[in-house]
Order: structure tokens, then C-alpha cells, then sequence
């Protein structure tokens, strides 16, 4: 059986960004393979506790700048809340953490992360994209 999750997506943005609580914000990248933390490690303690993956790094890069060395961290419980109570919750998400405060999102989660999920982004005909 099949469960719909029904995002809201924020207004203002020019790209798939919706809230995963608070002021915490998540962009679907299309062109990502891996999970990215933009607000550096002292946030992602903050928001979730997480927990750096020991002699890890990740060469990051398509930021437009030089590709970037990073830490890896592991975050447990990072929840996408649907409109009618539905949720899918990432258990132990392994993320690349930069700080790069002026991004779009907090996180950006590559639409690789929802392989195996049936997903549309409906931004034509509704007043908000969902």
C-alpha cells in the first residue's frame, strides 16, 4: 500500500525548498549526490546533535567556487512532515557539513534520496508548489 507525504513548498524560492521545522530549510537538488549541511558544524550540533564520522571527509564541489575538503557527520531523525500528518523519517542520514551561510537551504537533500519513491513537484495551476 502507498502513502502520499505532501509537502509544502516555500514561497520565494525559485527552487523545490521546504521547512523541516523552525528555521531549518531543505532544498531538493536534482543534480546532488549526496547530502549537504550548509550552516556549518556548530548549527548541525545545534538543530541535531549530530555526530562527526571519525577519519571521513568529503571532496565537495558545484558550489561555484574551488571543490572543498569537508567533515562528515552522521544525523539521526531528520523528519520530512507532510500537510496531513505523514512523515518519512532519514535514520542515521550521512551529510557532507560546509558553511556557506548564504545558501538557499540548510539542507540540501539530493533527489537521490527519495531512488526509490515516486515524487511530482506540482508548481503550475495550485497558488503554492507542493
Amino acid at each position: 500500500m502507498a502513502n502520499l507525504l505532501t509537502l509544502k513548498i516555500l514561497n520565494g524560492y525559485t527552487r523545490p525548498v521546504f521547512s523541516l521545522g523552525g528555521d531549518i530549510t531543505c532544498l531538493v537538488d536534482t543534480g546532488a549526490d549526496t547530502p549537504v549541511w550548509t550552516q556549518g558544524s556548530d548549527t548541525l550540533n545545534d538543530m541535531y546533535a549530530a555526530k562527526r564520522v571519525a577519519g571521513k571527509k568529503f571532496l565537495l564541489s558545484g558550489f561555484g567556487k574551488e571543490p572543498e575538503i569537508v567533515d562528515v557527520y552522521n544525523v539521526s531523525d531528520v523528519e520530512l512532515k507532510g500537510l496531513d500528518g505523514e512523515k518519512i523519517v532519514f535514520k542515521n542520514l550521512t551529510v557532507a557539513c560546509t558553511s556557506r551561510p548564504s545558501m538557499v537551504a540548510y539542507l540540501i537533500l539530493p533527489a537521490t534520496a527519495f531512488s526509490h519513491t515516486n515524487y511530482t513537484i506540482r508548481n503550475v495551476g495550485v497558488d503554492t508548489p507542493v
